[in-house]
């Protein structure tokens, strides 16, 4: 089986693969696809674009069967969301392995088609841009509170709508520290 989004590891329904006989590697696709993302779903079409990367295991039966209900899939099924096919895939190790890959049958609505055919740099710019939207307001909450300290105010807007006085302003933030330090990450 060739996964190449939620499925990987690391990812969220990766549980979904637990009984897997075993990872063979990271793969790519040898005839090209294209690639979709929608709040953080992927979708490959057979339309062909670029190389999908992702990884190959080999699975058993059992395994099959979970990934197709994860999928929407029932074989020979009408108005399935994915189908699956099998497809060839080159390892790191430059072996080509027969896998299957769940493919969505209908152009996909609502959904940004991707330049590459990687998932996980998708992510990366998505996770890139969460922090850069909170190091934003972080520093929109950080200017308030000077503002207002600076005006000699005796409490200071903290978190979304939290008002502590100012001499308390220094324990919020250690009692907040995992929440600030995320936010800077």
């Amino acid at each position: 089986l060739f996964v190449y989004g939620t499925l990987m590891q690391n990812h969220r329904n990766h549980d979904v693969l637990q009984g897997a006989t075993s990872f063979l590697g990271d793969a790519t696709t040898v005839e090209q696809y294209t690639m979709f993302s929608h709040d953080g779903f992927p979708a490959v079409t057979l339309d062909p674009h670029c190389s999908i990367e992702g990884e190959l295991y080999e699975i058993d039966a059992a395994v099959l069967k979970n990934t197709d209900r994860l999928e929407g899939h029932v074989v020979g099924g009408w108005g399935n969301l994915y189908e699956r096919k099998l497809i060839k895939v080159r390892t790191d190790d430059a072996q080509v392995h027969e896998a299957w890959i769940y493919y969505q049958v209908s152009k996909p609505k609502h959904m940004q088609k991707l330049d590459h055919g990687s998932f996980a740099v998708f992510m990366e710019g998505v996770e890139r841009k969460r922090r850069e939207k909170a190091a934003r307001q972080l520093e929109k909450q950080v200017a308030a509170f000077t503002d207002w300290y600076t005006k000699g105010a005796d409490s200071a807007l903290v978190g979304s709508y939290e008002v502590v006085p100012v001499e308390n302003v220094a324990e919020w933030l250690l009692m907040n520290k995992e929440q600030v330090l995320s936010l800077l990450a």
